[in-house]
């Protein structure tokens, strides 16, 4: 396969770094940092290989819980299939001859949710943050972000704001994907969008290793960008510099 316009693009550069530094450097030292930066890319790669090995194994495994959500959804005992995973192992196990632990699945849902959208910045000096006080408002003044610019380009399109991979199925072609993060789940959509902006993440995340093969422009560890970005807003990423205005 043919590398892809971006690749090119980051094999060119690199071929530039290596003669600046032949210039600059002692061969020997120039040699092992080629070498140094062929395990980097190595490892690299086994990393996202455990990554989405382990997604695999994990879908027999979902697939088995599900059917048991589905015997219990038949016996009314469950409001809805995802209930399953607000219980735990010990009481599922025992659910046939105690039903007790079904009240708690809805104050475990109410929990998750308030904990989901507590907003904690990169140093904690506040404790009530983590009492699920002080959530982060955005002003509605914001118009420009800025984030870790980890794969080139610069697109403007229309925002989709995305927190969950079963919502995926809202994006149109050219959208811009805006959420918390990826996964090898969320690798098809990579066809689709023109463009990728992440709350978390850093040179090596999924988000970006993807984004790079698929040569699309992404900025990731935005800050609250799920929050300030809203669906529909008109994006202008640059995957040159990290920045991205909102039109």
């Amino acid at each position: 396969m043919s590398p892809g316009v971006n690749e090119q693009k980051l094999l060119a550069k690199r071929e530039v770094l290596l003669q600046r530094l032949r210039k600059e450097m002692p061969g020997w030292k120039v040699s092992l940092l080629a070498w140094l930066a062929g395990k980097a890319r190595k490892g690299q790669n086994t990393r996202e290989l455990v990554k989405s090995s382990l997604i695999r194994i994990f879908v027999p495994f979902r697939k088995i819980i599900l059917k048991s959500a589905k015997l219990l959804l038949e016996k009314q005992l469950l409001k809805e299939d995802i209930d399953i995973f607000f219980l735990l192992d010990s009481e599922l196990d025992r659910i046939d001859i105690d039903t007790a632990p079904l009240r708690y699945i809805q104050d475990r849902k109410l929990e998750y949710l308030k904990n989901r959208d507590i907003y904690l910045p990169n140093v904690i000096t506040d404790l009530n943050l983590l009492a699920g006080k002080g959530q982060y408002e955005p002003s509605p003044d914001i118009k420009e972000l800025k984030g870790l610019a980890v794969s080139m380009g610069k697109v403007t399109g229309t925002a989709k704001v995305i927190i969950s991979s079963g919502d995926i199925g809202r994006l149109l072609p050219g959208d811009i994907l805006v959420t918390d993060h990826t996964d090898p789940g969320w690798t098809p959509v990579f066809v689709t969008i023109s463009a990728l902006v992440t709350n978390t993440g850093g040179l090596l995340s999924h988000a970006s290793i993807v984004a790079r093969e698929y040569g699309l422009p992404a900025v990731v560890n935005v800050l609250n960008a799920t929050k300030i970005i809203k669906d529909g807003d008109k994006l202008e990423v640059d995957g040159n510099t990290g920045i991205i205005r909102i039109l």
